[in-house]
């Protein structure tokens, strides 16, 4: 009787043994290094490389600009399982040089056998994963309506402010205009001078880790006009790990010294996240969350009163029950650095809602690739980085 080794070459069938089997080969032999094994294949039935180093580089280059707006990338670890039959994660050069084997054995010849994973090679390989044919793939970005993205107005509690809900929601509409961002208080309505919710503490409450599964499905804000885009399209696996942020205060301390509707103080938070790709190299990225309508001493309250928006005046501060309540979290200095432990403990402040008419926060949250101390769009429910 032969050995799983001669069983897994004679039938190339080396996947299913390895993943699920339970046979009594597979169990003597105790094969578990699936990156052997597809080694030890390779060995004995592939020729050289298709790619030379110059077209590996040209394949890369292209996986990672088109894969998401062709479509595939959400079926990565499908085309690599049961179309490309590996049992293992490739780096990106080994991934283009597996699409060029298959190129060759499908159909393709010449100059058309260059591990790109173009519009003609998905098509193919959608049939055999039993998707729909046909070019129905966009070859812009995924976009999504934004009535998908709501969640029941009041529904969600929020631990950034004790007791508080989400009021307005991400994406709920607002005449012409959608809300790029979460409103946040301890309850609805109340607008005047003494109105109790001024000054309620706001605190950093990140999560340590978010699942790129969920990054890459949420959904993206291009603008306020509701144009949204599917997922954020990082191409990796697992978790993204919070290693640190970086604290920005603008200017002015905040937005709209005049008043408007941005008025108060403002912290933001670039947060940092490493991530690992589907080729085994560990990366970073950004996402950047920020806190308005906060009460310093450039940005005390404004209310109305008979209509008109007047601004307090520090002796009607003085007289307020949260008198004391004013000013940013001690940590929240610019350009300051704060660790996972300080971000994700729940006690660290931010500072004290209720600049505004209506007493809020609003906490809006954007997305970079890169690492970066800012970012404006595109934009994604806070909810997804914070408890």
């Amino acid at each position: 009787m032969g050995t799983i080794i001669d069983e897994i070459l004679k039938t190339q069938d080396y996947i299913n043994h390895e993943t699920s089997c339970n046979c009594k080969q597979c169990r003597q032999q105790n094969y578990r290094d699936n990156e052997f094994l597809d080694n030890l294949f390779d060995f004995f039935n592939e020729k050289e490389d298709l790619l030379d180093s110059r077209k590996v580089k040209s394949a890369i280059d292209y996986n990672q600009k088109y894969g998401k707006s062709l479509g595939w990338l959400n079926y990565y670890n499908d085309i690599v399982r049961k179309v490309l039959k590996m049992s293992y994660l490739p780096d990106e050069a080994d991934f283009a040089q597996k699409i060029a084997k298959w190129q060759s054995q499908n159909g393709y010849s010449g100059n058309y056998i260059d591990g790109k994973l173009g519009s003609g090679t998905w098509e193919k390989m959608k049939v055999i994963l039993g998707l729909k044919s046909g070019y129905s793939t966009p070859t812009t970005p995924n976009t999504t309506s934004p009535n998908r993205c709501l969640r029941p107005v009041g529904s969600k509690r929020v631990n950034a402010v004790i007791g508080s809900k989400i009021y307005s929601e991400f994406l709920q509409k607002r005449g012409t205009r959608y809300h790029t961002g979460i409103d946040v208080t301890t309850k609805y309505g109340g607008t005047g001078k003494n109105d109790e919710k001024r000054g309620l503490p706001v605190y950093a409450t990140l999560k340590p880790y978010i699942e790129l599964s969920e990054l890459n499905s949420t959904c993206l804000a291009i603008d306020n006009q509701g144009k949204v885009n599917n997922g954020m399209g990082i191409k990796g696996n697992g978790k993204a790990i919070l290693k640190y942020a970086k604290v920005r205060i603008p200017q002015n301390g905040g937005y709209g010294l005049s008043g408007g509707s941005a008025y108060g103080g403002v912290v933001g938070l670039a947060c940092v996240y490493s991530y690992t790709t589907f080729g085994g190299l560990k990366k970073e990225f950004t996402l950047f969350i920020e806190y308005l309508h906060l009460i310093t001493e450039r940005f005390l309250p404004y209310y109305k009163t008979g209509g008109e928006a007047r601004k307090m005046t520090r002796s009607d501060w003085v007289n307020h029950p949260n008198s004391r309540n004013i000013g940013f979290g001690r940590l929240m200095k610019h350009k300051a650095i704060l660790s996972p432990e300080q971000l994700t403990s729940g006690r660290e402040l931010i500072g004290y809602l209720g600049a505004t008419n209506w007493p809020h926060v609003h906490i809006q949250a954007n997305y970079s690739s890169k690492v970066t101390s800012y970012k404006m769009y595109p934009r994604f429910d806070p909810m997804i980085m914070i408890n």
